[in-house]
């Protein structure tokens, strides 16, 4: 992607060099050549701004973004992250380090997880979360789906093999 977009600033800087060239060498373009170079230069302006957009929606941040901007689910009325702030309220204990996370799945699919602690009343400890599929291309987010409370344990450690010697 960010190939794409130096070889079109640099394709649109040698079009801009040779127009000036041939402005300069040759006699005053007529209003017909002056409309088409604008035309052009309107449609290269364009093309840059298409190949920003999707560069910094194309990306974890972009994609965690979106999920907090898209329309909160259960025709609620806000977005996303207004809902879990809602969510966060109704819990009765104290929430404590919430998180958002993307990760890339493919080309422009990711999976954007959201997850915090509970800590009860009676000093329970629970993790719980959401997690939504993204297509940053497209625009679309799918979920939220809840997260099993299982996959927000942490793994137990893995010993290394003891070795014998003999």
């Amino acid at each position: 992607m960010k190939m794409t977009f130096k070889i079109l600033t640099r394709i649109t800087a040698i079009a801009a060099v040779a127009g000036i060239f041939a402005t300069t060498a040759c006699e005053p373009l007529s209003e017909s050549e002056q409309r088409y170079f604008e035309a052009r230069e309107f449609d290269a302006d364009q093309q840059r701004e298409l190949m920003q957009t999707v560069a910094e929606w194309n990306s974890v941040d972009g994609a965690v973004e979106l999920v907090k901007a898209t329309d909160a689910p259960d025709d609620e009325e806000g977005s996303t992250e207004d809902w879990i702030e809602r969510k966060r309220a109704e819990i009765r204990g104290d929430v404590m380090f919430p998180r958002w996370e993307g990760r890339r799945l493919g080309s422009h699919n990711f999976e954007v997880r959201y997850t915090h602690t509970v800590i009860d009343y009676d000093y329970n400890i629970e993790k719980s979360g959401f997690t939504w599929e993204v297509d940053t291309m497209l625009k679309m987010v799918n979920g939220p789906t809840p997260i099993d409370p299982a996959e927000l344990e942490p793994r137990p450690r893995r010993e290394p093999p003891r070795l014998e010697l003999e």
